[in-house]
């Protein structure tokens, strides 16, 4: 209102607006009163919550460290058992470069075991002669006794025989 309105009400009239204005303030101070008691609640609420989030964030941030080492870690012993896998397919690829294939290697003993009972006969056949003509009896036999009949050869002579050249030998 204006001066002037104000002027013309009566004192009892001014009185009541007075009140009127008066409970207004209170109400409004009382509503005030409780904004800011369920501001001031909200605030601590929130400090809470952050000082939770801290903790949560602390715990997540040594997680990720941890899972960071562990990665590391993982890599580092494929890293270790590739170079053992490539080391030991390097010295298997040079046994069997050392060793050949087990049919090399039977061959190559059966021809060393050929070229022994050939020495072997050779050397009865000497042994015959001399001991003929240490009797005075030449006897009329041919250079070579025959052939004595192959022994068969099982698998634990060529194992000792491959171990003899100084391979390896795994049936």
């Amino acid at each position: 209102m204006k001066d002037r309105g104000l002027q013309k009400l009566k004192r009892r009239e001014l009185l009541k607006m007075l009140l009127v204005q008066c409970e207004e303030a209170e109400r409004l101070q009382q509503e005030m009163d409780a904004v800011n008691e369920r501001f001031q609640e909200m605030e601590e609420s929130y400090v809470r919550l952050k000082k939770k989030l801290d903790v949560k964030d602390e715990r997540l941030n040594q997680k990720d460290a941890t899972i960071s080492q562990l990665r590391q870690d993982i890599k580092r012993v494929e890293r270790e058992k590739e170079a053992e896998i490539e080391q030991m397919k390097k010295e298997r690829e040079a046994e069997q470069e050392k060793l050949g294939s087990a049919a090399d290697i039977f061959l190559h003993l059966n021809e060393i075991l050929g070229n022994a009972q050939r020495e072997v006969l050779q050397y009865l056949g000497a042994v015959q002669r001399l001991k003929d003509q240490a009797e005075g009896t030449q006897a009329s036999r041919p250079a070579n006794i025959q052939v004595m009949p192959q022994k068969k050869i099982n698998m634990t002579d060529i194992g000792r025989a491959v171990k003899a050249v100084g391979g390896k030998y795994d049936r």
